[in-house]
């Protein structure tokens, strides 16, 4: 297994993969962001390039790409194995059977399911009408393969009956959502029958339930139909097209949103890669959040003007309070969906994109539309429909401004309007944002640190920075004076090893003491947070400030040990004890007056 982990770092680079999640700046040799396990608002995840490793200094999370996809994917590392071999293209040979996971083993049902569904969409001639329905929709072969299109059978047990006699448990098929109790409780049948296939991928392009369309006119069940929520399939944290869209999304600055699965094909096809669907319901805080990765703007391509579209105002909503930029796009008026536009004029649906308007401005066009604001009553209407959506602005710069124009609009005085904004927030208090990344991982609390536990390492990161200038930590700086047990321990050694070589060379100290190398490769990325430019008289005045407070939090401490010992050896009536314990005492005490002046 250990061949495969080192195929998988050699074919990924740790900042491409750390930037399909979070933003990331270049900050002198490494890469800066704000960490996306807690909230904060100055960043202090830090990413090197040379060594492939993450470390945030907020939460004191770290590792490389394995810890990093276990981390934000909520996944165990078997499962983070697979997804990044599955990205760098590397057939794992040496896979233990022991890493496999329930929800592994769940992700392979459900991944033999989709080929099932395919071959039946390809050859099968009682799948013909459904050929015949895409050849109709204009959807070619080539993109029926890219989304992994496929056909499920007119028939109660043709999945059950193939996938059992490959081996697969009837409570696995269930599991997978591939199956459902028959009602006298014996036995299971196929969840899905004569319908169009549509696989759902995760961000990591892994199958993990499918939409089912039907292609019956006279089937008294929906119109389409969803996996049941599963160990793998939670329908709140899929976008529907994300796995094909997300490089797209990032590279052209947007992510278009469209209604339907069939839109979403449509779209691809005709040339418009940055389009994802909200496969019918609300965009949750977790698909949001999840396109927020790729590109803050978010342009709307479905029906606006349905006042009963609950769906679509929910989504905004949620954008809206995430910060995302959200624009509508408005198609021609002989054109009822994306799909019919793409198919006719895909210049069409490009023109409409670049017109898409604000939505703050849609909304405002078309709610004060049809009202008299001479009138009383209708000025009490805007207001009343337009504050409860810039209560949702999270940029007080927009949404200030968005005020001051309702204000205008119905011509009242800009703080009546601040002050209805302000009481409809209170209500709307959401999790943070941090909470709902991925839309598994839970924020951490940053790291309650004491502030000489991250002196410690300050000033050990600072020695490893400029390795000349610890000939000074050998001076001044007594073990005793670090906190931390971790960076005590390596500090010894590192005196041990300088006082041998008389030089501080760390890749010679890592040879030596190759057990601290993950360590010290944070500490290295901890210094150039500290002192980006790494000049050596900015290095060397810090570590003086830095050995200053420590050997003063040394005093302190010592001071507070002296005081119960001395309460105790009074208490004993050891006075020679008392009188060795007060000269120390009188002496700490001395260097803290002389630290104070």
């Amino acid at each position: 297994m250990s061949q495969d982990i080192e195929k998988i770092k050699q074919k990924l680079d740790i900042v491409e993969l750390l930037q399909e999640y979070l933003q990331l700046k270049q900050a002198g040799s490494n890469w800066k962001g704000l960490c996306p396990f807690h909230n904060e608002k100055s960043p202090s995840f830090m990413a090197s390039q040379e060594k492939q490793i993450w470390h945030c200094f907020g939460c004191d999370k770290g590792g490389d790409i394995f810890a990093f996809i276990q981390e934000i994917e909520g996944v165990e590392f078997g499962e983070a194995l697979r997804i990044l071999a599955l990205r760098a293209g590397v057939e794992l040979q040496s896979y233990r059977p022991e890493l496999t996971t329930r929800k592994t083993s769940l992700l392979d049902i459900i991944e033999q399911a989709k080929t099932f569904f395919q071959e039946n969409l390809k050859s099968d001639p009682v799948a013909e009408h459904a050929r015949q329905y895409l050849v109709e929709r204009g959807i070619t072969e080539e993109w029926q393969e890219k989304f992994g299109l496929g056909y499920s059978h007119d028939s109660w047990d043709r999945l059950f009956s193939r996938l059992t006699k490959l081996g697969v448990s009837e409570a696995d098929l269930f599991a997978a959502g591939l199956v459902v109790k028959k009602n006298n409780g014996v036995g299971y049948y196929d969840r899905f029958r004569n319908r169009l296939m549509f696989p759902l991928y995760d961000i990591n392009g892994a199958v993990v339930g499918f939409t089912a369309r039907t292609l019956s006119a006279d089937e008294p069940n929906a119109k389409y139909i969803n996996s049941p929520q599963s160990d793998i399939y939670d329908k709140s944290r899929i976008v529907y097209g994300m796995n094909l869209a997300r490089q797209a999304i990032k590279r052209l600055g947007a992510a278009i949103v469209v209604e339907g699965n069939m839109d979403v094909v449509s779209a691809h096809q005709a040339g418009f890669p940055n389009v994802v669907a909200t496969s019918g319901t609300a965009f949750t805080e977790q698909q949001i959040i999840l396109i927020k990765r790729y590109s803050e703007n978010l342009l709307l391509a479905f029906d606006m003007d349905d006042a009963g579209n609950q769906a679509a105002q929910r989504s905004i909503e949620v954008a809206l309070q995430q910060g995302m930029n959200v624009k509508v796009i408005q198609l021609p008026e002989q054109y009822k969906d994306p799909d019919e536009c793409v198919q006719a004029d895909p210049e069409a649906f490009r023109e409409a994109i670049r017109n898409a308007m604000h939505i703050l401005d849609f909304y405002f066009l078309s709610i004060t539309k049809p009202l008299d604001l001479s009138r009383v009553e209708h000025k009490k209407k805007a207001v009343q429909q337009l504050v409860p959506i810039l209560r949702n602005i999270s940029d007080t710069v927009e949404q200030s401004h968005y005020i001051q124009q309702l204000a205008d609009l119905v011509r009242v005085d800009v703080g009546i309007i601040q002050q209805q904004v302000a009481a409809q927030q209170k209500s709307i208090r959401s999790v943070p944002v941090a909470e709902k990344i991925s839309g598994v991982v839970k924020a951490s609390q940053p790291k309650k640190e004491n502030r000489y536990s991250r002196l410690s390492r300050q000033v050990i990161a600072l020695a490893l920075l400029i390795p000349e200038q610890f000939k000074y930590c050998v001076d001044y700086l007594d073990p005793e004076y670090l906190v931390d047990e971790e960076i005590i321990e390596l500090y010894k050694k590192m005196l041990s090893y300088y006082n041998n070589s008389g030089q501080l060379d760390e890749s010679g100290f890592i040879v030596q003491y190759s057990e601290h190398k993950n360590l010290l490769d944070t500490l290295n990325l901890f210094a150039e947070n500290i002192v980006p430019d790494s000049d050596p008289s900015v290095v060397q005045e810090q570590m003086i400030s830095d050995i200053k407070m420590l050997h003063r939090g040394y005093t302190k401490r010592r001071s507070r040990e002296l005081e119960y010992q001395l309460k105790e050896a009074e208490k004993n009536k050891d006075e020679d004890r008392v009188t060795q314990l007060l000269e120390e005492f009188n002496l700490l005490t001395q260097q803290l007056s002389e630290q104070d002046k």
